[in-house]
């Protein structure tokens, strides 16, 4: 009888442990998901090892204190209701209110430990993936719209900051939990408890095809949320547009597409959810359902004592809700696994090499020519923007750039910037290859004031001051000056220190262009390039303007890309550009006598200025 029972008992470990490995070896062939966590955790927890060391010895305690707990009923209920043990009441007592007392303790040191552990790891995390996307050349950002950035920031490190946290605070806990309850179950009944085994290779069935489902609803809801956030963004960023064009219902109605779009995928996420816990719920309860109808058959014949029996169902009780736990696991970590591959793709996305330049010249470099020799360049292979130029320009000197749209002015600024860089040929600083320095060295050297004005939520001081932090009050205010920002900043009731609003909306077109320009002056840098930079000031101020430019403190050449050619006559070279190729370059007057594109360019211009005159169009 004993050989017969060892036997079976040999044959029902060895099942176990070969369910357990297929599992095993089923979790880790689903793929890169669990690649994705080990990183995180290997990177961003591993190193808090103050954290986790007290985080997992709270968690050591909380098990045990659960173990003892159970095992305590057997002497409660065999001592003090069936034997009547009065000597043993108040030792029972305080040893039962230390256990919770040592319980709760844990649990509190525990939540701390994985608390600080979670923000420190969102933290971590924003900081590197911030440090790194700050690099990336303007290809991404063209195709990576701000709204999907700001959601890796706002959704996605979230995401694994809680779910991660939660997931590694469970299994913690609750592996430990099972350790110690299935000690006390091995002591009190083996063979009833292996028979109990079986619920958990079906279990775990059910969660691996659950969770497979659900990482794919998660990576469609994380997707859908994103171009949410994306339409709010662009939606309130065009608010005017939006009033001015009367679109509010059609922009309604489009929120309700993207809304009940995201709302299918919670419905399929809920459903996958809801099924798992009534499932576990009814197979959990055939089991224990099960072992009371032969325990208490067991303590009717006398074979088992009603203290043993009680132990063994109670600490079966507090086994199945930790092994839930741990199989639920999986089906939670989907979406942390989702977040985690989104936020590591942009970790090991390469910044280009050329930003790794250590070159650093010195502002003599500028003292010469500029020189694009034979640059070719496009956005796509497919499109060439710029096709083979030449030109110069000498240092201290104006120039303009003129030419219909699209014809690559604003490019040849971006590579002059080194935001992009020649697919063929090169830019000469004193006849030296642009590529041999640091494009941060030379964007350090270089003044920008683009066509789309960029101004931040702060005050107008702190604006101009903006890549000038060591600026001096005297400068910002002789740099507002030369802008004509002073004209309408002092009349203002908080003066420099007035908010400009978000992308400054509380100030005018023609506002916002001055304050730009005035942080481009502040720069004192030897180039300065203004793309449109006065387009939207009347002829007053931008005359005020050019002759401030033209009085500088500082020697500085000075490339203007415009549209308005009578704020550029009097500059000392104009380049025409023309399906991106220099057409014709010269004087105003030297291009004129020689009526091709620009003398047609410069009669419309007249026309155009005529007619914004009229009607008042300028701020």
């Amino acid at each position: 009888m004993l050989k017969n029972s060892l036997y079976c008992l040999r044959y029902i470990v060895y099942g176990v442990l070969q369910k357990l490995n297929n599992f095993w070896s089923r979790l880790k062939n689903l793929g890169s998901g669990y690649d994705t966590l080990w990183r995180l955790i290997k990177t961003y927890l591993i190193p808090q090892k103050r954290y986790w060391v007290l985080g997992i010895g709270s968690m050591i305690l909380t098990a045990g204190s659960t173990a003892i707990l159970a095992q305590y009923l057997k002497p409660i209920f065999d001592d003090i209701f069936v034997g009547h043990r009065q000597d043993l009441l108040i030792w029972i007592g305080i040893g039962v209110f230390s256990i919770f007392f040592v319980k709760g303790a844990a649990e509190y040191i525990g939540e701390r430990c994985m608390a600080a552990m979670g923000y420190i790891l969102s933290t971590q995390l924003q900081n590197d993936v911030f440090a790194h996307m700050i690099h990336f050349d303007l290809d991404f950002f063209r195709n990576y719209h701000e709204a999907r950035c700001a959601n890796v920031f706002s959704q996605d490190i979230g995401i694994v900051r809680e779910t991660l946290l939660q997931s590694l605070s469970t299994l913690s806990r609750d592996v430990f939990m099972v350790l110690s309850l299935v000690i006390v179950l091995l002591r009190e009944d083996v063979l009833l408890f292996l028979s109990a085994l079986f619920i958990v290779p079906i279990m775990a069935g059910l969660l691996r095809i659950c969770g497979q489902r659900a990482k794919h609803i998660f990576l469609q809801i994380q997707n859908k949320s994103a171009v949410l956030q994306q339409f709010f963004q662009q939606i309130f960023h065009q608010i005017i547009m939006v009033k001015a064009y009367g679109t509010e219902e059609y922009e309604k109605k489009c929120l309700k597409e993207f809304t009940e779009n995201i709302l299918k995928e919670y419905k399929k996420a809920a459903k996958i959810q809801a099924i798992i816990h009534p499932f576990m719920e009814i197979l959990g309860g055939a089991i224990i359902a099960s072992i009371v109808i032969y325990g208490g058959y067991r303590v009717i014949q006398g074979i088992q004592t009603p203290g043993s029996f009680l132990t063994f169902i109670t600490a079966l009780f507090f086994l199945y809700r930790p092994i839930k736990n741990i199989l639920q696991v999986h089906t939670r970590l989907q979406a942390c696994i989702v977040s985690g591959e989104r936020i590591l793709n942009l970790l090991d996305r390469p910044i280009s090499l050329k930003k790794e330049s250590v070159l650093i010249g010195n502002s003599e470099i500028f003292s010469k020519d500029i020189v694009f020799e034979g640059v070719t360049f496009g956005y796509t292979p497919e499109q060439r923007i710029l096709r083979d130029v030449y030109c110069s320009f000498k240092a201290n000197k104006q120039y303009a750039i003129v030419g219909p749209s699209g014809s690559g002015k604003t490019t040849m600024f971006y590579l002059l910037l080194q935001l992009y860089f020649p697919h063929k040929g090169r830019i000469l600083f004193s006849g030296k290859d642009a590529l041999m320095y640091s494009p941060r060295w030379i964007r350090d050297n270089i003044g920008f004031v683009s066509q789309d004005i960029t101004l931040f939520d702060t005050t107008i001081q702190d604006n101009i001051a903006y890549g000038s932090s060591d600026a001096s009050i005297e400068s910002i205010r002789y740099a507002a000056e030369l802008a004509q920002v002073s004209s309408f900043a002092e009349l203002l009731p908080q003066g420099y220190n007035t908010p400009v609003g978000p992308h400054g909306l509380r100030l005018s077109g023609g506002q916002r262009q001055r304050l730009a320009l005035a942080r481009a002056i502040l720069k004192k840098s030897p180039i300065l390039l203004l793309d449109e930079a006065t387009s939207a000031l009347d002829v007053g101020i931008e005359e005020s303007i050019r002759q401030g430019l033209q009085n500088l403190n500082y020697p500085c050449t000075q490339i203007y890309i415009a549209h308005r050619l009578s704020s550029i006559q009097n500059v000392d070279k104009i380049l025409v550009m023309k399906q991106g190729c220099i057409q014709e370059e010269g004087t105003h007057l030297e291009l004129l006598s020689k009526k091709g594109d620009y003398a047609l360019l410069w009669e419309k211009s007249k026309i155009n200025d005529n007619e914004n005159q009229m009607h008042g169009v300028y701020l």
